[in-house]
């Protein structure tokens, strides 16, 4: 990692569309294998008071020469870092929305932060998109990822309908993903985080053909000291891929209670 006098990589943050009049910053981290080009649609149809900002791992996009993270752990570190050197660039409150897997390391970045206390501006909430809560295995654990050939790692996906399906689903795409998509999910296969660490509210995004289990909504309940809600979002699957648009009214819905919550 290439850091500079904020102790982060500047490549990890992809601003599509910047806007210093938004009275907000939403940090997005994606599923397993992406990086930060999924958020441009995002920032796109989202309302003026939300400035977009995508987190970039390492092992792709411009930092495709840097090795990815091997452990959750070493992820969420270096999330932790890009929060709390960033936000001292603009001082704006923040909310973190997170994709699969992304989730998870949205969820153990703010652990962090909320610990160390190293982001001062207002954590206004963390949006959850199809992930476990911490405490339970992800379906990665399921079978080791390792162990899979190409083939076998393709049918997983689309059995359990992880991974946008126009890449899972077209050889050459996949091929060219494959190496920094199994490196995210071997990273994150077993991994059993720890409730309770964090304070903000969280929202968790409801799919039309995935319906939250009683488990799955107490397990991120148990996640915050704060409060939780459920939004229902219109989509088959993945919200980040099929609805930006309703994932950014997410956003200025978290955005709108925060800022109620702290009197502004």
């Amino acid at each position: 990692m290439n850091a500079d006098a904020e102790g982060y990589d500047p490549a990890a943050v992809h601003v599509p569309l910047p806007n210093p009049n938004a009275g907000a910053v939403a940090y997005g981290i994606a599923h397993a294998g992406a990086g930060a080009a999924p958020w441009n649609a995002v920032a796109r149809v989202v309302a003026p008071d939300i400035e977009v900002r995508g987190i970039r791992l390492p092992g792709r996009e411009k930092r495709v020469r840097q090795r990815p993270h091997a452990t959750v752990a070493e992820a969420a570190a270096e999330i932790a870092a890009v929060l709390a050197g960033d936000t001292r660039s603009h001082g704006r409150p923040i909310l973190v929305v997170g994709s699969c897997s992304g989730a998870l390391l949205a969820y153990e970045a703010l652990a962090i932060v909320h610990t160390s206390g190293t982001v001062s501006v207002p954590v206004l909430g963390l949006l959850v998109a199809r992930q476990p809560p911490p405490g339970t295995t992800a379906p990665e654990a399921e079978r080791p990822v390792s162990a899979m050939t190409s083939a076998e790692l393709r049918a997983w996906l689309r059995e359990n309908e992880l991974t946008p399906a126009e890449i899972r689903d077209d050889e050459s795409l996949f091929r060219f993903f494959e190496p920094v998509l199994r490196a995210d999910l071997m990273m994150t296969e077993g991994y059993v985080g720890r409730p309770g660490e964090v304070s903000c509210p969280i929202t968790l995004l409801r799919a039309r053909s995935r319906p939250l289990s009683a488990a799955y909504v107490k397990g991120w309940r148990a996640a915050t000291s704060g409060p939780l809600r459920v939004v229902d979002i219109p989509v088959r699957e993945d919200a980040l891929a099929e609805a930006p648009a309703s994932l950014a009214d997410a956003l200025l819905g978290t955005v709108r209670r925060g800022e109620t919550a702290h009197g502004n």
